[in-house]
């Protein structure tokens, strides 16, 4: 079980991540014997997650205990103000006293029309071997003149939320957490930490695996290149291989955070094609498209990538599996019905690459 070290010893935000990240072994900094002060002298969100998360990270590694340390800090950016309170936003009125600080934000707003907003919250991660990265979250708003509502804390009742269409203090806990910036950059870091995790897949004939950057020359020939491949895809062949290697950079920025495979013969040892799985919303995820090279289709190898794709939905604990491909790919449809999908709507769509319109139909499988 992946160790996971929280820069911080409030119990509450403790709880929270323990029940989100149920998989993994959650630790304050209490239990690792961590004691010292951090002082938040960043003028950043990013650089004060980043001190916490690193004076935390020196202390495991003295202590040669093998752990990823997580640091979150948020606040609340007010355009008018450029962006003040920021990083002060616990104190602002020059210490930790919510009433203040909102009687504060209050007198600096009055009279003022443009109050849009928004909260911010980081998180930043760093791995036993100094391996740092940082997830953000943002909430979009406006200041009301008054206060409204008595659920939260801090700027909660003053910050009217776009989303909500209500203040966060108006808001239901479950509908804070929805769309609260802390829920968002948390959500991010589910998507990271899941990637990270990134399982090799196996089927009888095929190896589902992270690209690798030397593949770019052997991608180009067995499935980049082909005109019929990319009818169906959202990408124009590559020509070169100068355009593949720039294809392949973007896959592997694509695969930072999503579940994005290359497609290995375990015959030939070639890689033959594309497959991959990202998180549209919370437990329900989609594929990112499944494609192999002309010289190996007829050999089954499509239901092969799919019921991979399927077990591994499964395991991420996916609700909900939803595929889509275009009305006229019939040899997709099949493939998807064949593999317990149910068809459930079509709806027309436009091809990013060209702007040509096509009829997208959606099928999906229930766990």
């Amino acid at each position: 079980m992946k160790k996971i070290v929280l820069a911080s010893n409030n119990q509450h935000k403790i709880e929270e991540f323990k029940k989100i990240f149920s998989n993994l072994q959650i630790l304050s900094m209490a239990e690792i014997g961590f004691c010292d002060e951090i002082e938040e002298t960043g003028t950043t969100f990013v650089e004060n997650s980043y001190l916490k998360a690193h004076a935390v990270a020196e202390f495991l590694k003295k202590k040669h205990i093998k752990a990823t340390v997580l640091a979150d800090d948020s606040g609340l950016c007010v355009d008018a103000l450029g962006g003040r309170p920021g990083v002060y936003s616990a104190r602002y009125a020059g210490q930790h006293d919510d009433a203040a600080n909102r009687k504060k934000l209050l007198q600096e707003l009055k009279g003022v029309k443009d109050r849009s907003a928004h909260f911010v919250c980081v998180i930043t991660k760093i791995e036993p071997n100094g391996d740092c990265s940082y997830v953000e979250g943002r909430a979009d708003g406006r200041i009301l003149t008054k206060e409204m509502g008595s659920n939260g804390f801090g700027f909660d009742p003053l910050f009217y939320s776009d989303e909500l269409g209500k203040t966060f203090a108006e808001a239901l806990p479950d509908e804070k957490n929805a769309v609260s910036h802390r829920a968002k950059a948390i959500k991010e870091l589910k998507n990271v930490l899941k990637v990270e995790a990134f399982p090799r897949l196996s089927t009888r004939d095929l190896i589902l695996a992270k690209a690798q950057p030397e593949d770019a020359k052997a991608m180009l020939k067995n499935f980049w290149s082909q005109a019929d491949t990319a009818k169906f895809m959202l990408w124009e062949p590559s020509k070169t291989l100068k355009e593949a290697k720039e294809r392949m950079q973007k896959t592997l920025n694509f695969q930072k955070h999503n579940f994005a495979y290359f497609v290995y013969e375990k015959s030939s040892g070639e890689p033959i094609g594309i497959a991959g799985l990202k998180e549209e919303e919370n437990e329900v995820f989609q594929d990112c498209g499944i494609g192999i090279g002309r010289d190996y289709r007829g050999k089954g190898y499509g239901k092969q990538i799919l019921k991979a794709l399927i077990r591994l939905a499964k395991k991420l604990g996916a609700k909900k599996l939803v595929c889509s491909c275009d009305h006229e790919n019939l040899p997709s449809a099949k493939m998807q019905l064949a593999c317990g999908l149910k068809y459930t709507h079509s709806q027309n769509a436009v091809r990013e690459k060209n702007g040509e319109k096509f009829v997208q139909d959606f099928y999906e499988i229930n766990f």
